[in-house]
């Protein structure tokens, strides 16, 4: 996995080797000949969202370096989002219809998701300067592929991430808990958000203790999955109300409506009981583990030094 620190990296040399993989990758993506253009915009997207992640794992020690990085690839981000929102759009849709295929008649909602697909196809259209806007990415990332020759880290080790694993823990059980206690499709995006990012620090604490962490990871990324998944529901819900004059069967967008409801219900009830577990340490407790896991793993890799002298 190449999203974690590595045995004998320095924290600093780590953030700059996996900042530019990620990069790199992007700017392949954007070169790749033939590549769906639907797809490039996904993994892009996917992209910026763990360059940002990993800023935000040491954003203490990165000082005001964090900001313009992060701002950065969040307006790289924002400059696709409109075509990426069209696709999710059809992909929540057929998600939907899929885990209660069974309860549907075949074809349900086809004409819903035809119009859809529709949209999907407009707003690419209308992104008629596509291809300009992806070569806009493709010039933002090379810039950050520059600059960040000369990312600095005030603090070395464990200390550099301490920082920033403390903040985003606690704005994760913050956040599960207003979630919680007012489950808004806001508040529940607001959880996403910070769990997506703890799952990317747990990626890079890995190499600590992967028998423990790699559990940790799965979790964190099944809770990030979990919550996705509610918020695109959530968003089609919005959507199909906002258009319900386009659609003429209006028995079928009520039992639409009435699955996405049944189905954002159930995943919320699978994050609240997977979150209360992943976040039942205080943030300072957390960071203390982490803290002796890293001590125990750095005497370690010296003492495997000095036994090959």
């Amino acid at each position: 996995m190449p999203y974690q620190i590595r045995i004998g990296e320095s924290v600093n040399a780590a953030l700059v080797r996996i900042a530019r993989e990620q990069i790199s990758r992007g700017i392949d993506e954007i070169d790749a000949a033939g590549f769906d253009r639907h797809e490039t915009v996904h993994q892009l997207r996917k992209r910026c969202k763990k360059l940002r992640g990993l800023l935000r794992a040491f954003r203490p020690a990165l000082g005001a370096t964090y900001q313009y990085e992060n701002a950065c690839f969040r307006d790289a981000s924002r400059t696709l989002s409109d075509v990426r929102d069209a696709q999710s759009l059809v992909m929540t849709l057929d998600a939907l219809t899929s885990h209660y295929s069974r309860a549907l008649a075949p074809g349900f909602a086809r004409p819903v998701r035809a119009r859809l697909v529709a949209w999907r196809g407009e707003a690419a259209d209308a992104a008629n300067d596509l291809d300009d806007r992806l070569q806009a990415v493709r010039h933002a990332f090379e810039q950050a592929r520059r600059r960040s020759a000369d990312w600095s880290l005030s603090e070395p080790g464990f200390a550099a991430i301490a920082g920033g694993l403390r903040k985003t823990y606690g704005r994760g059980r913050k956040a599960m808990a207003e979630a919680i206690e007012n489950p808004s499709a806001e508040a529940f995006h607001e959880w996403r958000k910070s769990s997506k990012d703890f799952w990317y620090q747990q990626r890079l604490l890995r190499p600590v203790w992967p028998a423990i962490v790699k559990q940790q990871c799965r979790a964190a990324s099944k809770l990030s999955d979990l919550l996705g998944d509610e918020h695109d529901l959530a968003v089609l819900a919005d959507t199909l109300m906002g258009a319900s004059e386009e659609f003429d069967d209006v028995v079928e967008m009520d039992v639409l409506l009435g699955l996405a409801q049944r189905r954002r219900l159930a995943l919320r009830q699978q994050a609240q009981s997977l979150g209360e577990r992943l976040f039942a340490e205080k943030p300072n407790a957390l960071v203390q583990r982490f803290e002796r896991y890293w001590s125990v793993w750095q005497r370690g890799l010296r003492g495997q030094t000095r036994s090959t002298l």
